[in-house]
């Protein structure tokens, strides 16, 4: 049976879906409304139900609007709608009007949502704030449609690109760069998921490839492809919103109005107070005319079809007269797990002859319960409402529309949890450590011959009459040398450990091989004592688990995230040295973050399932808590005992955990290096998670190493010390790096300044306004509460607190 539905037959779905709203009286009253008619208000929808609502609407208008009250109901009501329509619904952000380099995304969701919008040939639906819809935008000049056989002139080529603002640089990694390299033209299109690679014979394109910005790889041909400009045009006092590009015989869709109205008046008067507090700081000062006025966006309002959204129904001020229909969507029951009692529900509905549909991330799993619970399933077809429909595929929860006799199930109602939205796009390999763009002038680097030098940038020169790159590196005394290119791997960026800058090395002087020499020998001690170490552990025999249980595979499809590629992996590395009988010693290295955490949580319960147990291992009294919660959490529901050992458990507390783990009734042990004393004594220690081990004592890993003979071993890292790192690049360690950020995880911007109250105050209106939270660091201990006295002036509406080492342990 074929899980993963085509895009034709999901298609075939979700039109089903739709028909099944657009044929009931309700439904058809919707998709026959004129902008003569008046608005209609849909009262009782829940926030997916409203998604389910315009995915339908959308089989009648082929342009849709919808705008929401913030940016967070945004992207949740996209997130939803993306569900039915994955291949017409836009996210339409907010531009960052106060910034002089914007978020390159940014610009690239909003210049292909206008894009969809404008063109006649394709259905969209745009889903915004309303700050975002009602901001003037010139929209963009047309499109660059390059097809394999044209000619071209690389001079023009290059300057529209410049034009479409595409910044041109040495190597394309993001969206909005180009690259020209003799007749190869690189471009990080807006509206691409990866950047093309063009190549030219004379004027004429010989080919057009989609490649991995990474690897360098080409990935697959193409014949033609169609490049969106970069950002928008720079727009003036008269220039139209997006609400004002929304064509006729399409649809206007506003969720809660009241909340979408009181918002955009605070958000207009906040803009307006921003504009009055030193704009001289600010660059660059956005037009007073960026947004338009709340009276001329109602004007463009009633001049469209209409549509509101109430989940509770209100009066809207600015409409005389609207028709009130009541969807009547109702809540569903949740079932946390208990398949038993859902598979009897199930039959009742099905017997009503409801339709049923399952959306859910775990396709295949969700079958297999309803199969064996002798529940008639299918993937997503649509046959008959005898059948549940199980879709792979998310929505935030379920709902259930009694007058369509629909009733929609999610993650959320059958396993009680909910799952992150999904990214917006596909994951890419982390960026590797020595890439070339890793470097920039002034930064140090090692050469393997010469020793360490500074990096002055690339140069082009001429060898054996063609022009090359090359890196130039100085050094002391005024020497330099040209490596080029293709030698990159023999250079490597400096990483040093200390607070002053390493000495430069002088060439010829012999003191880098006297270095080199030095480190030989230290490694050669190093290495002795490691072989007999792991050689001890490899004449072991160790412990063979079996394979996974179905308890197992319960508690990692509670995980409320979706994996990423290489954590995934990393959860196989890891099982498959448990079912070995071979000791393991794998070192998990990753940024923080990134899910070092959830691979060990699997190895442990894997442990602890079959009757071993299990010891982790962390540096800090606060980090041993966290770990605590994340364990209990994570297996909660299951016969595990987990304790932690730290100096905040009373004498009585810590006598008990001990006779525990010596009776062998606590299965998982949580500790600082308290679980190194020699009083604790283990009844079967089967696995050994070690937290950053570069942050304990060399006491500390004297007895590491009497423990580490006979156990399993997993030791996570996201700054491995050379010592470490040179075991697991040796073959002496496993390693399994975690390159791939968690879905949703922000990249990180850095910018130098002066300080300025007014820039500190915007920083934070920006985080607190997109409801995120604020982390000022300030570096003396004395002067700290002041600081934070400042802040609260300067945003009276945050909530400010005061954290430091000096701080009482319970405080």
């Amino acid at each position: 049976m074929r899980l993963n539905l085509c895009r034709e037959a999901f298609h075939m779905f979700t039109e089903k879906l739709a028909n099944l709203f657009l044929e009931s009286e309700k439904g058809a009253l919707l998709a026959n409304l004129s902008a003569s008619s008046g608005p209609i208000v849909v009262e009782g929808v829940s926030a997916p139900a409203k998604a389910y609502i315009v995915a339908s609407l959308a089989e009648v208008y082929p342009k849709i609007i919808v705008a929401v009250a913030n940016d967070d109901t945004a992207r949740a009501f996209h997130d939803d709608l993306s569900t039915f329509l994955p291949n017409s619904s836009y996210y339409f952000p907010p531009s960052d009007v106060w910034s002089a380099s914007p978020d390159p995304e940014a610009n690239s969701l909003r210049v292909t949502a206008l894009d969809a919008l404008v063109k006649s040939d394709a259905t969209a639906v745009l889903v915004g704030p309303i700050q975002a819809l009602l901001q003037r935008t010139a929209g963009f000049r047309g499109s660059l449609k390059l097809k394999v056989g044209e000619q071209v002139q690389l001079q023009d080529l290059e300057a529209t690109l410049t034009d479409f603002g595409y910044e041109r640089t040495i190597m394309v990694e993001m969206p909005g760069q180009f690259a020209v390299r003799g007749g190869i033209v690189d471009i990080y299109a807006s509206n691409t998921e990866q950047p093309v690679r063009m190549e030219l014979f004379g004027d004429e394109i010989e080919t057009i490839r989609f490649f991995d910005p990474e690897t360098q790889r080409s990935v697959y041909r193409l014949d033609a492809v169609e490049i969106l400009p970069a950002r928008e045009s720079a727009h003036s006092q008269t220039d139209p919103t997006a609400l004002h590009l929304l064509p006729p015989n399409s649809l206007l869709v506003i969720d809660e109005p009241n909340t979408v109205h009181g918002h955009y008046a605070e958000f207009l008067l906040d803009f307006r107070r921003r504009l009055t507090q030193e704009p001289q700081e600010l660059s660059p000062v956005p037009p007073p005319t960026t947004y338009i006025e709340w009276d001329d966006a109602v004007s463009a309002v009633k001049s469209a079809r209409r549509i509101y959204l109430h989940a509770i129904p209100r009066s809207i001020p600015w409409e005389t007269s609207v028709h009130s229909i009541d969807a009547v969507c109702t809540a569903v029951k949740r079932y946390f797990g208990q398949m038993s009692e859902l598979a009897s529900d199930m039959r009742s509905f099905l017997a009503d002859g409801e339709w049923v549909v399952l959306f859910t991330d775990r396709q295949r799993r969700v079958l297999d319960l309803l199969a064996e619970h002798q529940i008639q399933a299918e993937p997503g077809e649509f046959s008959s409402p005898s059948v549940v429909q199980v879709v792979r595929g998310r929505l935030s929860e379920g709902f259930a529309v009694p007058q369509l006799k629909l009733r929609v199930l999610t993650d959320v109602e059958m396993f009680g949890e909910r799952r992150t939205v999904k990214p917006r796009r596909t994951f890419k390999l982390g960026t590797p450590i020595l890439a070339a763009s890793d470097l920039k002038e002034g930064d140090y680097v090692v050469h393997i011959n010469h020793g360490i030098g500074i990096y002055r940038g690339l140069v082009r020169l001429a060898e054996g009459g063609t022009e090359r790159d090359f890196l130039r590196i100085d050094y002391a005394g005024g020497d330099k040398i040209y490596v080029p290119t293709d030698q990159l791997d023999r250079v490597q960026k400096y990483i040093g450990s200390g607070e002053h800058p390493p000495e430069i090395h002088r060439l010829g002087s012999g003191a880098w091989g006297k270095t080199t020499a030095r480190v030989r020998a230290k490694v050669r001690e190093m290495a002795k004592e490691l072989l007999q170490l792991y050689a001890a552990r490899a004449a072991s025999q160790g412990y063979a688990y079996g394979p996974d249980t179905i308890w197992q595979q319960e508690m990692e499809d509670a995980f409320p995230y979706t994996e990423t590629p290489d954590q995934a992996r990393a959860i196989e590395e890891v099982k498959r040295d448990l079912e070995s009988p071979v000791p393991m010693d794998r070192l998990i290295c990753g940024d923080v973050g990134y899910g070092k955490t959830e691979v060990a949580v699997r190895a442990a319960f894997k442990v602890a399932v079959e009757g071993k147990q299990v010891a982790v291992l962390v540096p800090t009294t606060v980090l041993a808590e966290q770990h605590l919660e994340t364990f209990q959490e994570r297996m909660k529901g299951f016969p595990i005992r987990i304790e932690m050992l730290s100096r905040f458990k009373t004498p009585a507390e810590r006598r008990r955990i001990l006779e525990g783990l010596k009776d062998g009734s606590v299965d998982i042990v949580i500790g600082t290096h308290m679980l190194l004393s020699k009083n604790v004594q283990f009844h079967d220690l089967g696995l050994l998670v070690i937290d950053e081990e570069h942050r304990f004592g060399v006491a500390h890993k004297e007895r590491l190493k009497q423990l580490k003979t006979n156990v399993d071993v997993i030791t996570l890292t996201a700054t491995p010390i050379p010592r470490t790192l040179h075991m697991a690049l040796s073959g002496i360690r496993d390693m399994s790096l975690i390159n791939d950020p968690p879905e949703g995880r922000m990249a990180i911007k850095t910018y130098l300044s002066e300080y300025s109250d007014t820039l500190v105050r915007n920083a934070i209106l920006k985080e607190l306004d997109r409801g995120g939270q604020v982390f000022v660091v300030y570096n003396r201990v004395e002067k700290i509460d002041l600081v934070a006295s400042r802040i609260q002036r300067l945003v009276p509406q945050a909530k400010v607190g005061v954290g430091h080492g000096q701080m009482p342990e319970r405080q």
